[in-house]
């Protein structure tokens, strides 16, 4: 397998799910990556053999770190789109891949069912990142333990 086609398809997968919040199938990534299915379809592999993708049995994306196709209850929502990631610190990286979202909101809760979300999110923008204090305050006067319960 050359190389080359095993980049353009993994940068074509991290294209799609940037722009479009969603894994593309195999068929999608063939344009772009300019190659067969067939070829594709090897290239993936390869990229889930070195851990880069996670494939479903069919062969089709599941995750490109830190973008995730299925809800682990880790997201980022921007003007129109919505992510999801694999893990909390996949929500903090996705905003740095998709930066034609000035602000976005990243909920990490760890969770499948909506929660308040001054206990869950915060407001992540290119201009100013939150400070250190803010995320410290905001965790305290959410936890259980400081709310009494």
């Amino acid at each position: 397998m050359h190389d080359d086609v095993v980049e353009l398809v993994c940068r074509a997968v991290y294209d799609a799910f940037a722009t479009q919040a969603r894994a593309p199938t195999q068929g999608q990534v063939s344009a772009p990556a300019g190659a067969y299915e067939a070829r594709v379809a090897k290239a993936m592999q390869e990229l889930a053999e070195g851990r880069h993708l996670v494939l479903d049995a069919t062969g089709e994306v599941v995750m490109a770190y830190p973008f995730s196709a299925v809800n682990l209850g880790f997201s980022v929502m921007g003007n129109e789109r919505l992510w999801r990631g694999g893990c909390a610190w996949d929500s903090f990286a996705i905003p740095s891949l998709v930066p034609n979202e000035p602000r976005v909101l990243v909920a990490t809760c760890g969770c499948r069912e909506p929660v308040h979300p001054a206990q869950a999110a915060i407001r992540y923008s290119w201009m100013r990142p939150p400070r250190r204090s803010v995320l410290r305050s905001r965790a305290r006067s959410t936890s259980p333990i400081s709310a009494g319960g």
